[in-house]
């Protein structure tokens, strides 16, 4: 005999939804019945706000995207799951080029541009790219031009004062507005050394936006100012400048972190005796990657390397990096850990990674890749898989 689970007691419902921290947890007792997801509803603000972020994920529909929680990194594809998987309502042809708590940055083929939460349905309009002047060359915009927005706050607060800053032009430009603008501002990005400076990350910090160059230096730009120009901040970080590598601002316990990626592949040439006594070649390509944490020490702002972040992870890729303090609300996460999506070009050195989604462990340097391959594209995307915080507000 079938169970009509919409009959179950209320108060009974009520003790069991409590118990639920995780908003994609909530978000599946909801979608029992209309009994159940009155409860969900009610309970939602008591929730905590702090919540475990996922990996959204380009699937089979072209009308939306799947969310996948840390805990299905390591289950299967099968249909079943599929189904029931959370459903997050953005097309395949935006292209996604920002995750800050929980709200999306979006361009459509027309270079138009919004702010979405895929969780509240919440939607907040941008300038158009087409306000940008662009350097004059032989072929039109596209909303690939723009590499990486970033929010000075969630726009859940007060969005009329949300700043929005963003990269783009082949990460050579810095452009800002303020949400209601009608279009975006150029920042000036005089060159150095009679070359063109490259930004590859930015936080919005103590009041401020700092950026991170590709050489590792920090730049602060002071959008409250009349001229909006960068001012020098941090030095460079020798592994940054040495290498051309990969990093990250954070901002971890109001102190300046910036994460260095290394990421590199080995060619396995072993050989090995089958049960018919053939010898066989293994060759073989075996994926790499490193983390490395800088701390800026302030007021003389030297950086120094640290192996450890305590009770913390980052989660760190084509989203603007999120840390997150463990606790035994937030299972499944693990202390002193990057969790980090592969975000780098797909230029030949970086192919062997693919999509692959992991987890760097900074204690023992060791690092483990996430989610089964049923999930993930087998080569490189654009953009890149990325981060997503569920925060229904």
């Amino acid at each position: 005999m079938a169970v009509d689970w919409s009959q179950a007691p209320e108060d009974i419902l009520e003790l069991v939804c409590r118990r639920l921290t995780l908003l994609p947890d909530n978000l599946c007792f909801s979608s029992v019945c209309s009994s159940w997801r009155s409860i969900a509803v009610a309970n939602r603000s008591h929730l905590p706000y702090q919540q475990l972020p996922g990996l959204m994920i380009r699937r089979n529909n072209m009308t939306h995207r799947s969310f996948l929680s840390l805990k299905e990194g390591q289950g299967s594809g099968d249909h079943e799951k599929e189904q029931k998987r959370l459903v997050l309502q953005v097309a395949h042809d935006y292209y996604c080029c920002g995750s800050t708590q929980g709200w999306l940055v979006l361009t459509d083929d027309n270079l138009d541009m919004h702010l979405f939460n895929p969780f509240s349905g919440a939607k907040i309009d941008l300038p158009s790219v087409n306000t940008i002047p662009m350097p004059i060359r032989d072929f039109p915009k596209d909303k690939y031009d723009v590499t990486k927005v970033f929010l000075s706050s969630s726009p859940t607060t007060s969005p009329s004062e949300i700043l929005v800053l963003m990269i783009c032009d082949g990460q050579r430009m810095l452009a800002y507005c303020i949400v209601g603008d009608k279009a975006w501002t150029t920042i000036d990005t005089p060159k150095r050394y009679y070359f063109v400076e490259f930004f590859k990350d930015a936080m919005y910090y103590k009041g401020q936006f700092y950026i991170l160059t590709a050489t590792g230096e920090i730049r602060i730009c002071d959008i409250d100012s009349t001229t909006c120009k960068l001012i020098d901040f941090a030095p460079s970080i020798l592994m940054m400048k040495e290498n051309g590598l990969g990093g990250y601002l954070v901002n971890l316990d109001e102190e300046l972190y910036v994460v260095v990626r290394t990421q590199w592949y080995k060619e396995d040439y072993d050989t090995y005796v089958t049960d018919d006594g053939d010898i066989v070649d293994a060759d073989g390509i075996t994926p790499l990657v490193k983390f490395s944490a800088f701390k800026l020490a302030e007021p003389e702002n030297k950086w120094w390397e640290v192996s450890s972040i305590g009770d913390n992870a980052l989660f760190v890729g084509y989203n603007s990096s999120l840390p997150i303090s463990v606790s035994s609300d937030l299972l499944g996460c693990k202390r002193n850990c990057i969790y980090f999506t592969n975000d780098m070009l797909p230029v030949e050195d970086y192919e062997p990674l693919g999509c692959a989604v992991g987890v760097f462990n900074l204690e023992d340097q060791s690092f483990e890749l996430l989610y089964a391959n049923e999930f993930l594209d087998s080569e490189p995307v654009r953009p890149p898989l990325m981060w997503v915080t569920p925060i229904p507000w």
